[in-house]
């Protein structure tokens, strides 16, 4: 049963790759390149040759593997991104299966949080950009999940809700305020009230503390790495949702 779960996490990791590939074309920001207007067409191609992938090109983790991380057609590398985003999957199912186990809907649900966390990440890594869907999403899909019994009380997923948005929002106005800089964006303000959805409001300072310290070693790597200085854009989303994930695990073994 585990490992037949992981292999449809991987799966489910396989398509997230599509989405973080493609849903940034649907939205447009590739104005200059040949639009992709659907998830699921054309068919899965090597970025850098442009060549159809064979089926058992697409095969999660495995091909990568036979594969020696090269496309058989240039040889040109293939990100280790995406076999790393199917184990996480994978895992990120067994783990919610040990969670929720028989399955109940909130393995389900629990699932799509850290499938949609997953294309947040990488999106806002590539983009800069946090869309809406995924991140209005978490957040329906977080009062879903605490509806009954789930991390926390309704009211207070509700309340984290409020409190997650306006929160980085009033930190947001001051610094524009003082600097007459955007800080931050609004998908930011979103993807932490989804985090306040998820865990409630009482989670959120902790939350808060974890991106913080995220983010901080984010900029030292980047600065030491590509030489970005202080002024310099970096994206807070990643930094985020990773820590919603240190909390969710802190939930779940402590």
């Amino acid at each position: 049963m585990i490992l037949f779960l992981f292999i449809i996490g991987a799966c489910f990791g396989s398509f997230a790759n599509v989405v973080i590939f493609r849903y940034p074309h649907i939205l447009g920001l590739f104005k200059k390149k040949k639009s992709i207007s659907y998830l699921a067409y054309p068919d899965s191609f090597c970025p850098h040759c442009k060549k159809i992938l064979n089926w058992s090109h697409n095969i999660p983790i495995f091909s990568f593997i036979t594969l020696k991380g090269q496309c058989s057609f240039c040889e040109q590398p293939i990100a280790a991104r995406y076999p790393l985003n199917e184990f996480l999957m994978g895992s990120f199912m067994v783990l919610s299966y040990f969670l929720y186990s028989p399955l109940t809907y909130h393995f389900y649900l629990l699932i799509l949080f850290f499938f949609f966390s997953l294309i947040l990440f990488w999106i806002d890594i590539d983009h800069f950009i946090l869309p809406d869907f995924f991140n209005i999403g978490l957040i329906l899909i977080g009062l879903a999940f605490n509806f009954n019994q789930g991390f926390v009380s309704l009211n207070s997923s509700a309340l984290g809700l409020l409190i997650g948005y306006f929160s980085l929002w009033i930190i947001f106005y001051t610094h524009k305020k003082i600097t007459q800089k955007d800080g931050m964006g609004y998908g930011d303000f979103k993807l932490m009230a989804a985090q306040g959805a998820w865990f409630g409001w009482t989670s959120l300072p902790h939350i808060f503390l974890y991106a913080s310290i995220v983010g901080l070693i984010i900029f030292y790597f980047l600065q030491k790495t590509q030489g970005i200085t202080k002024d310099d854009p970096i994206p807070f989303g990643p930094a985020i949702i990773l820590a919603g994930l240190i909390h969710t695990l802190g939930l779940t073994w402590f």
